[in-house]
C-alpha cells in the first residue's frame, strides 16, 4: 500500500507515458485525419506500457 500512495501522490503516472507517446511520435509531421492521430497515439502508449512497473 506504501508503495500504491507514493505513485498516486505525484504526477509521474500521468508524466511518463506522455513522454513516451512524445518519444514516439516525435518524427511524424502529417497525420491524415483525426484516426490516424489517435492510432499514433494509441500504439506510443502500447509501446510505452511495456517499460511501466507493476505495482
Amino acid at each position: 500500500m506504501p508503495s500504491l500512495m507514493r505513485c498516486l501522490c505525484t504526477t509521474n503516472v500521468i508524466e511518463n507515458p506522455n513522454g513516451a507517446v512524445r518519444r514516439f511520435t516525435h518524427r511524424v509531421n502529417h497525420h491524415c485525419d483525426a484516426t490516424m492521430a489517435l492510432r499514433w497515439i494509441t500504439t506510443g502508449l502500447l509501446e510505452a506500457e511495456k517499460s511501466f512497473r507493476q505495482i
